[in-house]
């Protein structure tokens, strides 16, 4: 049970809005769009900074523009769009409605 950040009521997890205000959580998309490095750099920084195993990351790779990390939390989605444009991507972050609040693509 967590407690609704809107009207502070307890609420299950499980639930999407809260039974009592309606507040729906915002959720933040992170999501990698092209790289700037080698297809090896990349795989490595997607295991680094997402954890992934080199299939996955490679995946990845393959399916670009891909959501590499979903979070509630803005300051996090920052800092995991940040680290993934550090590691040589074009990284973008989304709200849920699409709308883009953080795009950093790098320029040669």
């Amino acid at each position: 049970m967590n407690n609704c950040p809107k009207c502070g009521k307890e609420i299950p997890d499980a639930v999407q809005a809260c039974p009592i205000c309606g507040y729906v959580p915002e959720e933040y998309k992170v999501t990698v769009q092209g790289r700037h490095s080698s297809a090896a750099t990349a795989v490595a920084a997607l295991r680094e900074v997402c954890g992934y195993t080199a299939d996955r990351a490679a995946q990845v790779l393959n399916a670009m523009p891909e959501v590499v990390y979903t979070t509630g939390a803005l300051e996090e989605a920052v800092h995991m769009a940040q680290l993934l444009s550090d590691a040589g991507f074009d990284a973008a972050l989304y709200v849920k409605d699409g709308q883009v609040c953080f795009q950093r693509d790098l320029k040669d």
